[in-house]
């Protein structure tokens, strides 16, 4: 007599496979997010720095522009930190370590910082570095 199915033996080997592969890959899978988390924090930072760059090169609005961070929270500002006039909001992801920047500002037409700022972002032993230099140029380094 044939019978079909599987037994309870098939079912829990293929369940305990199943868990060990899974079990196996949640490093790499983890790894992975954090990288992907840090890359795109770390490129909107950049992003942020060099639009409140352009908007002081073009003197828009004829005042102040820069970039501060407060409370986990970096913002893009006209005039001060504090000024609600204009201000654009980057949230990173919990995750995230920032550190080295408090405010930048930029010089009206020529786009050069207050002072060159290096800000990094990490996650656990893994770290991104944003470079302001003192002519204003903004470099993110390479993994």
């Amino acid at each position: 007599m044939v019978r079909n199915g599987f037994t309870l033996i098939e079912l829990i080997i293929v369940l305990s496979l199943i868990s060990l592969i899974g079990a196996s890959l949640s490093p790499f899978v983890t790894r992975t997010l954090s990288d992907v988390n840090l890359s795109t924090s770390s490129q909107n930072v950049v992003t942020i720095l060099r639009k409140a760059q352009t908007y002081a090169m073009d003197n828009k609005g004829n005042t102040v522009w820069g970039v501060c961070t407060t409370a986990g929270q970096i913002y893009l500002f006209q005039t001060t930190c504090s000024a609600e006039n204009y201000r654009e909001t980057l949230i990173l992801p919990p995750i995230i370590t920032l550190t080295g920047l408090t405010t930048t500002t930029f010089s009206a037409y020529r786009g050069e910082p207050a002072t060159p700022t290096t800000i990094t972002l990490s996650i656990g032993a893994t770290s991104r570095t944003i470079t302001v230099n003192d002519v204003g140029a903004v470099f993110l380094d390479s993994l």
